[in-house]
């Protein structure tokens, strides 16, 4: 049984600095099945969304379904964490912010489920 991960998984950054709110720049997940957003708030307060697309162009808010959890809305106070993970079939996602209090804080994408083994 092979337990090494690292090989498995791409990161991406989304945010390194000031949380602001807004929407990030798209993501493709081109070669992955999944991509678990991870934020690590620092001083911020707010909540994020996952929004989803065919093109990376036009983008809706993805459906519960297409989440893990159900719900697609993941709220965050300062000094902590907040994670949600996007299961569904569309190439492209983005990252809705909606702040309380704006802050430094970093957040990342995993993408994971890599159709093709070792990811470099």
């Amino acid at each position: 049984m092979n337990r090494e991960q690292i090989s498995n998984y791409k990161f991406v950054n989304d945010i390194v600095g000031e949380i602001s709110g807004g929407v990030n720049y798209p993501i493709d997940l081109q070669g992955f099945d999944s991509a678990m957003v991870v934020l690590l708030s620092g001083s911020a307060i707010g909540s994020f969304e996952i929004l989803e697309s065919d093109d990376g162009t036009t983008f809706n808010v993805a459906d519960g379904s297409d989440v893990s959890g159900g719900v697609n809305n993941f709220e965050f106070v300062a000094d902590g964490q907040a994670k949600g993970a996007y299961l569904g079939p569309k190439r492209y996602i983005q990252i809705k912010y909606t702040m309380t209090t704006t802050g430094i804080g970093a957040s990342f994408v995993a993408l994971g489920n890599a159709q093709v083994k070792p990811v470099y």
